[in-house]
């Protein structure tokens, strides 16, 4: 029997091959810890990361910050940075108390007789472990209520978590910054703003360089007090000096306790780029400062400051003042630019992925434009460019390209020229009232 098919043979493709873009609205912490051998995990909640890591610690700190905003992310990435060993000790030794490792996975569990002692209870347990080690793991008891436990070979991952009968402090990790963003980046890389555990001066200066190399944005806080003053050592006038544009810094004399660059990476990323500046948010739960006019000259002040933000109350509301990044740029303009590039770089190589070809010919380089000023006209409704003046793109013409460029396939000197709308954050009125 004939049948349709027999006559129209029709076949239809699918041009919907995804390109993955990085997601401007997901904030990452890279914390220094052994809670799991994986470089980099995502959570959706600070009860999500409580079930990993301690009330009292850092990381959950900043995850309380970035989901206590009201349009919070719905994810939160966390990156490891290599720790090499850990000491630990026993500070209280309780009779019938249990005292547990957790190395790799294995748990080694030590319950104390009578009449324990600190030295005695580590004794146990470090014996415990020793008797059927996790292989590269080794661990030494000092004698005295402590211990020191790690990787044989450095870098090597590893995980060891205890029970809170037992202390666990790390020695300060070998492994540079670079290697360890890098490495997080390279395990989960849809992460765009993000802070550390460490406010250091020298980890900030650190992270701040590899920062400045990537499409990233880093975040720190610190509660120095010389940051308001003429002093120029400070980390907040380092980075000036180095005019870095792609980290941003917090004041608050509460900076080491409360971590709040993440409170304020939460109550900004998620906000489509263009649409909103960093300065004046609220930041929940963190505590607002009462700083001198000599402070915020020095410190947040628009032309005379080192570029760091404060946290202040301002006509009855707790506001971000500053906003900007190390050099002077604001914080929401280097958001946009690379929300800009990336979502262009995207859309462009999706049509390119998902048509047989792209042809080297008018036809093909007005699909390209059409791409371009897409995004343009979006990141004018989105509010990051001004519609006047109307963003220009130049296209050359694909007949004036020379043959020796179209036998590679590259369309060069495709260029565009659009205008930030920018914010508002200060403004002077005048006027007059008469009777």
């Amino acid at each position: 029997m004939t049948t349709l098919s027999d006559i129209l043979n029709i076949s239809v493709s699918r041009q919907t091959a995804a390109v993955q873009l990085a997601s401007f609205a997901v904030p990452a912490i890279i914390a220094s810890h052994t809670m799991w051998k994986d470089r980099a995990r995502v959570y959706t909640s600070a009860a999500a990361v409580l079930t990993d890591f301690p009330s009292g610690g850092t990381v959950y700190q900043a995850a309380v910050d970035v989901f206590a905003a009201p349009q919070a992310p719905t994810q939160f990435v966390v990156g490891r940075r290599q720790v090499d060993s850990v000491n630990g000790s026993v500070v209280t030794a309780t009779a019938g108390a249990v005292y547990s490792l957790t190395v790799d996975g294995t748990v080694y569990s030590y319950t104390a007789p009578a009449s324990p002692t600190p030295a005695s209870v580590v004794t146990a347990l470090i014996g415990l472990y020793n008797a059927t080690p996790v292989t590269g793991i080794t661990a030494t008891d000092h004698a005295n209520g402590t211990f020191t436990i790690g990787v044989s070979t450095l870098g090597t991952p590893w995980s060891l978590v205890a029970s809170n009968t037992v202390v666990l402090a790390n020695v300060t990790p070998t492994e540079t910054w670079a290697t360890a963003i890098a490495a997080v980046y390279a395990a989960n890389n849809l992460w765009y703003c993000f802070g550390t555990d460490s406010h250091l001066a020298a980890d900030i200066e650190a992270v701040a360089a590899v920062a400045e190399t990537m499409k990233v944005l880093y975040g720190y806080s610190t509660q120095d007090p010389t940051v308001g003053t003429s002093v120029t050592t400070d980390i907040a006038s380092v980075l000036k000096a180095s005019s870095y544009t792609r980290t941003f810094g917090l004041w608050n004399a509460t900076a080491d306790t409360n971590f709040p660059e993440f409170a304020w990476i939460g109550a900004a990323c998620t906000a489509t780029p263009g649409s909103n500046t960093w300065a004046y948010k609220t930041l929940a739960g963190i505590p607002v400062d009462t700083l001198s006019e000599t402070f915020t000259t020095y410190a947040s002040a628009p032309t005379t400051g080192k570029n760091i933000s404060t946290y202040e109350t301002i006509g009855g509301l707790n506001v971000t003042i500053g906003g900007t990044v190390a050099s002077g740029e604001y914080i929401d303009v280097m958001v946009f630019v690379d929300w800009l590039q990336s979502t262009m770089k995207s859309r462009i190589f999706f049509r390119m992925a998902n048509a047989p070809k792209l042809p080297y010919t008018s036809s093909g380089a007005t699909v390209i434009e059409a791409e371009i000023r897409g995004v343009l006209n979006d990141g004018i409704t989105a509010g990051g460019l001004s519609s006047s003046p109307a963003p220009t793109v130049f296209m050359p013409l694909v007949s004036t390209v020379s043959s020796t460029l179209k036998a590679t396939r590259t369309y060069n000197g495709i260029t565009f020229n659009a205008t930030l709308a920018g914010a508002i954050h200060y403004s002077g009125i005048s006027g007059t009232v008469t009777v």
